[in-house]
């Protein structure tokens, strides 16, 4: 956010008038509708002295419902004014961190997940980490975490397009119910992929969707490339054979019964498995390809066709494309 309101003229009232760095998407009206109602409920007032609101959360970081519970409570705790406060928080940004003060008779503070240099969830790790803790998720803890990864990852795209940035690409999120190391370690062998780790990722690959589609028509000149990365790993796992494979659903270097987990016998030192040719299996180890996947996957990446990787271009067509001089230079949408 880069405003949040002033102090009425002549008055010692201040008027809430949020900014935003970037449109509010569609995903995210119902939050941002609460979170407007909470700051209606705060009264603040000149002649209190400033402070420190709002901390870091036990992981370290700064999100925005440790800010809302931070509201909640104090308007649930505090009948009367809280203060002319500042909400802080550290920005590492360009490889530098500094205290920046808002101007004079205004209110400011940053929200995301980049607070000291980490950008916080990013997608396919931290949906795996969710489900291998939750193993009953319900779909809105999945979209809660979701609009996390998808709000982290247009904020990086804003500041990227902001120092001249105008093609991207990207890869969604892989079937990761289907790998070896989640089908062994929830031991669903019954299943080709194990459904709530599938749906969080098609979850996350309908919001980027929409959320890119809605940059492109923020932001002048941005041109995008997005690999469909689960559909094209998934029916090598599937129909591996169709593409030169002999196996898809073991990994050729583990152990266990797919080979899932403690490829090199991992620190304790077990006893592992390891193929003769690795080129024959689409997992190399429990959660990662081999390398004959991997070619297959970065060829697409770089030359498939719509249906694979698009919408208009993939990266190929995305180097090649010529910007005009104005869109390489505009910032004025940010």
């Amino acid at each position: 956010m880069v405003w949040l309101g002033s102090l009425v003229s002549g008055l010692a009232v201040w008027k809430w008038h949020v900014v935003t760095r970037r449109l509010v998407l569609g995903w995210e009206e119902e939050v941002w509708s609460s979170f407007n109602q909470e700051l209606e409920k705060l009264k603040l007032r000149k002649s209190c002295p400033d402070s420190l609101l709002w901390s870091l959360t036990p992981s370290g970081l700064f999100f925005v419902s440790s800010f809302r519970r931070e509201l909640e409570c104090r308007s649930a705790n505090v009948s009367t004014d809280i203060g002319h406060s500042l909400l802080w928080k550290i920005r590492r940004k360009l490889g530098s961190s500094r205290w920046s003060p808002p101007l004079d008779g205004s209110l400011k503070f940053n929200v995301d997940g980049s607070s000291r240099g980490n950008p916080g969830p990013s997608g396919g790790n931290d949906y795996l980490n969710f489900n291998n803790k939750n193993t009953n998720p319900t779909v809105s803890k999945q979209i809660e975490l979701v609009g996390r990864v998808m709000t982290n990852l247009m904020s990086t795209i804003e500041e990227i397009y902001a120092i001249g940035g105008r093609k991207f690409a990207f890869q969604n999120v892989g079937p990761l119910g289907c790998m070896p190391a989640t089908r062994q370690t929830t031991r669903e062998f019954n299943v080709d992929c194990v459904e709530r780790y599938m749906r969080h990722a098609t979850l996350h690959n309908k919001f980027l969707s929409i959320s890119l589609k809605e940059m492109e028509g923020h932001l002048p000149g941005f041109n995008y490339a997005v690999f469909d990365y689960y559909n094209a790993l998934q029916n090598r796992i599937l129909n591996s054979r169709k593409y030169g494979f002999e196996e898809g659903k073991i990994a050729c270097c583990g152990a266990g019964e797919l080979n899932g987990e403690d490829c090199s016998g991992g620190y304790r030192g077990i006893k592992f498995n390891l193929c003769e040719d690795p080129s024959k299996y689409v997992f190399f180890d429990g959660g990662h390809h081999s390398q004959m996947t991997n070619l297959q996957l970065a060829q697409l990446f770089w030359n498939g066709t719509e249906d694979v990787t698009g919408p208009h271009y993939n990266v190929k067509k995305l180097f090649e494309l010529n910007l005009t001089p104005n869109l390489i230079t505009s910032t004025s949408a940010i």
